[in-house]
């Protein structure tokens, strides 16, 4: 009698998120009857992704211009060290009540070892202004640049502190946000 052993080079990791979001709607379907609550990521392995398709509605009275999407609530908490998420979007303006196509993408590390399971919150939102302006002015420009220098480095408990140089929304000003400053920079809303 033999026995036949078959060695699986990988774990097996299952994923489920809550999604939540901020002055804009996740659906579905375009028709925005559909809202999207939850992914069920379904099997993943390591080195591998997975895209969702969705449907993003500007439930804001004013125009956004910057969609941005994060993670928290990691479980377990060293999971996020090894998964990275990104939201495809053409970075448009949209208009309230529009409706844009987008694509969530998750990333699993080739690294990640021991994980058989794991949850996290996703958080949508976007803002009516442009990355990058940080007076709120409808552009991106030099007065920006000095504003978002004075406040590098800062977090909500620092006296420099200024949540409108935050872009990416991770309550710290760092280099994330500078790079959406110098990508954005000379653009305008008028």
């Amino acid at each position: 009698m033999s026995f036949l052993t078959i060695l699986r080079p990988y774990s097996v990791i299952r994923n489920v998120s809550a999604v939540e979001t901020i002055n804009v709607g996740v659906y579905w379907n375009n028709e925005c009857s559909e809202a999207v609550t939850f992914i069920d990521w379904e099997t993943l392995s390591p080195g591998s992704h997975k895209t969702v398709g969705v449907f993003i509605r500007n439930e804001n009275v004013s125009p956004i211009w910057f969609l941005f999407v994060k993670t928290e609530n990691w479980n377990p908490p060293d999971a996020s060290n090894n998964m990275k998420l990104s939201l495809g979007f053409t970075g448009e303006q949209i208009n309230p009540n529009k409706v844009v196509q987008a694509t969530l993408t998750l990333y699993v590390s080739e690294k990640i070892a021991g994980i058989e399971y794991f949850e996290f919150n996703i958080v949508i939102y976007a803002s009516q202004y442009i990355a990058g302006d940080v007076d709120h002015d409808g552009d991106v420009d030099p007065r920006d640049f000095a504003f978002f220098g004075y406040t590098y480095g800062s977090t909500p408990s620092n006296i420099k502190w200024n949540p409108d140089a935050d872009f990416d929304f991770s309550e710290k000003v760092d280099v994330y946000d500078f790079v959406l400053l110098l990508t954005n920079f000379g653009k305008h809303t008028y």
